[in-house]
């Protein structure tokens, strides 16, 4: 073995014995794996839910059919899955109701903790990209805690999401799902980002930014694209069986990396097995095949 590999070797291991509260899913492998769109899975066997102390991932995390060099991060007020290769996050998973809406937003933009330090996105690594930091968990989801506003800040919660897609549609949709909270009902909600290639207002086509994380020149992903899917039901308990007795409302989007200018967020709804076509991950798997099959092949109607 090169002396550059064994020192390679050594350094991850050092990485994981420091940081042993990080909860790793995959090995770590070499850095520079480029992102490749998995193949969707097929429909799996109802799971137990992965850990039914983190009501943001009550209904299952999202399965992958590619391997990453990742780090599951559970923050109090969301739960994510953060990639090392691609400095972004790959889904981010939280549980939207009533008493998590607040007033106010104060931007502090800052390092995860959770992170190792030469994985770890700061503030001024996307000035100037021509992108903004995207909130994955919007901070007004999580505004009626000072605490857990201040975790949506976190960097490992944004991807670099063109202002005209951030600001217009992506925010509309945000706010129609809390006028829905508002109006009674609560949401599980999971997002992210796939592929590769983003557009700045200008229209300039970039595939990653070029930050210096603690020294070292690394590229941020820029996605192609953002999804998100919604699952609605009304507030109450049991949900899981609620949800097996008495379908609800499930809404996925899939909006472009680039302008939406002149568009409205509804003219981007799909249905979840387009998502998993497109990212390779199975959603809902803690449901029975027969419930799964119904809410990944709807497509929302009832937006008027």
């Amino acid at each position: 073995m090169k002396l550059r590999k064994v020192l390679a070797v050594i350094l991850l291991s050092l990485v994981v014995f420091a940081f042993p509260s990080c909860d790793f899913l995959s090995g770590m492998f070499g850095g520079g794996q480029a992102w490749e769109p998995g193949t969707p899975n097929e429909p799996v066997e109802p799971q137990t839910p992965p850990d039914t102390e983190d009501g943001n991932a009550y209904l299952g995390y999202p399965t992958s059919t590619s391997g990453s060099n990742v780090q599951l991060i559970k923050h109090n007020g969301y739960t994510l899955l953060y990639s090392y290769d691609d400095l972004i996050p790959l889904w981010v998973m939280w549980h939207l109701d009533a008493d998590d809406l607040g007033t106010g937003r104060e931007d502090a933009f800052d390092e995860d903790p959770s992170v190792p330090a030469e994985y770890a996105v700061g503030y001024s690594d996307y000035t100037n990209s021509g992108f903004d930091r995207g909130h994955m968990c919007p901070n007004a989801d999580r505004s009626a805690s000072a605490a857990l506003a201040d975790e949506t800040f976190y960097m490992t919660n944004m991807v670099p999401q063109s202002p005209y897609n951030n600001q217009r549609c992506w925010k509309d949709f945000e706010e129609f799902l809390r006028g829905l909270v508002e109006a009674g009902d609560e949401i599980y909600i999971v997002a992210g980002p796939y592929g590769e290639g983003g557009y700045k207002t200008d229209g300039t086509l970039v595939h990653e930014i070029v930050a210096d994380i603690n020294g070292v020149d690394k590229g941020i992903r820029v996605p192609e694209s953002v999804w998100k899917i919604a699952l609605i039901i009304d507030e109450g308990s049991d949900d899981i069986n609620r949800i097996e007795n008495d379908i609800p409302d499930v809404i996925a989007v899939d909006m472009p990396n680039k302008s939406l200018a002149g568009t409205e967020w509804d003219d981007y709804i799909c249905s979840v097995n387009d998502i998993e076509a497109k990212t390779g991950y199975d959603f809902f798997n803690v449901f029975t095949e027969d419930t799964e099959n119904f809410l990944e092949a709807k497509e929302y109607q009832n937006f008027h």
